[in-house]
């Protein structure tokens, strides 16, 4: 998004110089989905963020199921720890 911007600001100054032959209109556009597309992310985050943290807030509490199982095993035979990660779906 911040590089978006900056080059639709360097396109628009480009097209203003002199006003001679009329400037692209490629600066205006692409600066301002530049900024649509930063300041949107930025929304996204500060609007998001808590959901994210209450939900894994939950599964670190115990309140949801934590999506994964560690199973840990001891082989006194062969002298062996078996280490079994399940992600859950």
């Amino acid at each position: 998004g911040v590089g978006l911007t900056g080059l639709g600001l360097l396109g628009s100054l480009e097209g203003d110089t002199g006003g001679e032959g009329g400037g692209s209109a490629a600066g205006p556009v692409i600066l301002f989905f530049g900024l649509g597309l930063f300041v949107g992310s930025w929304m996204y985050d500060v609007i998001g963020s808590p959901f994210a943290v209450k939900d894994q807030n939950d599964k670190i509490l115990g309140k949801k199921p934590f999506p994964y199982d560690l199973d840990l095993q001891l082989e006194k035979d062969n002298q062996q720890i078996k280490c079994l990660l399940v992600k859950h779906f």
